[in-house]
């Protein structure tokens, strides 16, 4: 059994929203997939070289982090996301051994539980305060790759740092859209479709947009044997 912590460094970017005022335009360049992250797993030995691993990891991400802000006859409107992954991340891990330290790779896939939110401060002036958009879907595969050292501490410890790549891209098929004003009400969107109507705060261009969320992430963690 063990446990690790984290951090996703972003492989990928987009442009997920722009600043601008009367005078310029600039283009913000993000990703989805930074943040802590948090693992935990079972590995299961076939011999002293081959292992299988059943991961569970959670990636924070972020929270209300700004995307865009738009001059709108002198008043500023604001947007800002938060996203989280829960990933389960079966693979195969092939070791070596060299005393106490031992060298080891590891390859599969991830299935991934992903949920992005954005929200729009609106100004005063408009009939409705905010509007929120939730994306999601069933699940999302992706691929898994990994280095790593471990080191034994004693007989039934060990502690390892592992560099894992996390190869992937979200296409929700869900959008739940929000308006928040004196009568809240909620719109969801299911996905892919030929045509999506528009008005009412959405479009189908919305409805069908990637998100990035390819990542390396740089792990320490301590294994306990069974």
């Amino acid at each position: 059994l063990y446990g690790s912590i984290g951090y996703n460094i972003p492989t990928t970017t987009a442009i997920i929203g722009r600043s601008f005022n009367s005078e310029s335009t600039q283009f913000n360049k993000s990703t989805f997939s930074k943040g802590f992250v948090f693992q935990g797993g079972y590995i299961y030995a076939i011999n002293n070289n081959i292992q299988l691993d059943l991961n569970i990891n959670y990636l924070l991400g972020v929270t209300d982090e700004n995307y865009y802000s738009i001059e709108y006859n002198g008043q500023q409107l604001n947007g800002r996301y938060s996203n989280s992954n829960i990933a389960l991340s079966p693979s195969i891990k092939i070791k070596s051994d060299m005393g106490d330290f031992s060298l080891y790779v590891r390859f599969g896939c991830s299935v991934n539980f992903i949920k992005i939110k954005e929200v729009s401060d609106l100004p005063s002036s408009f009939i409705y305060s905010s509007e929120e958009y939730v994306y999601s879907s069933d699940y999302t595969i992706g691929w898994i790759a990994a280095v790593g050292l471990n080191y034994l501490i004693e007989e039934k410890f060990l502690v390892f740092t592992e560099m894992q790549l996390n190869s992937l891209t979200f296409y929700p098929d869900k959008l739940e859209y929000t308006r928040i004003d004196g009568n809240t009400k909620t719109t969801t969107i299911y996905y892919p479709k030929d045509t999506l109507t528009g008005g009412n705060g959405y479009s189908g261009l919305e409805a069908i947009q990637d998100f990035p969320f390819s990542s390396i992430g740089l792990l320490v963690g301590l294994r306990f044997i069974l």
